[in-house]
């Protein structure tokens, strides 16, 4: 990855960081905006239904005045109400609305109320063509009160409407919002996902000798530098090719890169999968063989053997040899993975040193 594509991606992170934090700040005050709204509209319910009762528990009282049924205990239920409607009533749980048209027809309302309270008063205590005339003057005023306290309800339900229309432009912008954020977090779960393989392909990659496929020096050193003692029948393998530089010098590079990926292909043929085989160095190559008892030592040598000599009838222009020395905790008390590594590296330099003398063969035998 280029420079400018590491800051640009860094870059779009940081931004993507700060949209996600702008966005659970709106969406923190929208769930707030959401539970004022909410509070507030089941308020209104019950403000209508108050202006609904003062409006019907009037026309019930003129009545029940006009039948020379005083009711006294519905007089004091209407003015209480009234002053809740527009003072706010805790008790009642009416809330004071300061919407303007509400106001506007409460007022009028509550003016002829207090009207008609008054004549309702007057008629309790009129008598013949008293009476009579303010029979009258209250079946009039009744009938206007009527028309003015259906206004205001009217008016309270056309500010409950617009508190519902508000409320569903919020819960747009809510859904909106928890969308985003949704579809950040999924996004930035995707980019840690892929982050977290590009780790894990680059951790294998740190562990891994690209030409060969086999675990590289690394991951020996981590191998051979564990503390622990060994058991009795593991025992550590070291190989080293022989005449890769005449190779190279022949042959070029790229037949020395194929004589090596070619060792380590036999390796892997020929060594078993519970074991460990490694690239060390440039042509040196180690073995784990955790259990070398019984001829299992012997077993796998040969099957080394035989897959070095096909491989040598098959490239007889550019022929595998290898010297090896190994390393046993056989009957040995506190071996440590170190300490085999070390001694299969002597016997491999021995046995490389004779073969020179020798003509190519080696002394020892696994």
């Amino acid at each position: 990855m280029k420079l400018g594509e590491v800051y640009m991606k860094i870059n779009g992170e940081v931004l993507r960081q700060r949209i996600e934090k702008a966005l659970m700040i709106v969406l923190i005050i929208i769930i707030l905006l959401m539970l004022y709204y909410v509070e507030r509209f089941s308020k209104m319910g019950r403000l209508i239904n108050y202006t609904g009762y003062v409006r019907g528990g009037t026309q019930r009282l003129v009545k029940l005045e006009l039948f020379g049924h005083h009711d006294q205990e519905l007089v004091d239920k209407i003015n209480k109400i009234v002053d809740g409607l527009w003072n706010g009533n805790e008790e009642l749980n009416i809330p004071k609305v300061e919407e303007v048209n509400f106001r506007k027809k409460l007022e009028l309302q509550t003016i002829f109320w207090e009207k008609l309270y008054k004549d309702i008063m007057a008629l309790e205590a009129a008598t013949g063509e008293e009476r009579e005339k303010i029979v009258d003057l209250v079946l009039t005023e009744s009938e206007d009160y009527f028309k003015v306290a259906n206004e205001t309800v009217y008016a309270a339900e056309d500010y409950s409407e617009s508190l519902a229309a508000q409320m569903g432009i919020i819960e747009v912008v809510l859904a909106f919002v928890a969308v985003s954020i949704t579809g950040l977090i999924i996004l930035e779960f995707s980019d840690k996902k892929n982050l977290l393989n590009i780790n894990q392909r680059l951790g294998r990659k740190a562990y891994i000798d690209e030409h060969t496929g086999l675990p590289n020096k690394s991951r020996c050193e981590e191998i051979f530098n564990a503390k622990d003692v060994v058991g009795d029948e593991v025992c550590c393998v070291m190989f080293d090719l022989n005449g890769l530089k005449d190779v190279n010098d022949r042959m070029g590079h790229v037949a020395g890169d194929m004589l090596i990926k070619g060792f380590a292909e036999v390796l892997k043929r020929s060594v078993r999968g519970d074991d460990f085989i490694g690239r060390y160095g440039g042509d040196e190559f180690v073995a784990v063989i955790y259990d070398a008892g019984n001829d299992n030592l012997d077993r796998i040598f040969d099957r080394i053997k035989n897959n070095v000599k096909k491989f040598n009838d098959s490239n007889p222009k550019m022929t595998l040899s290898f010297a090896y020395g190994h390393s046993s905790a056989c009957g040995r008390e506190g071996c440590t993975m170190l300490q085999l590594l070390k001694e299969a590296d002597a016997n491999m330099y021995c046995n490389k040193s004779y073969m020179k003398k020798n003509g190519g063969q080696c002394h020892c035998r696994l």
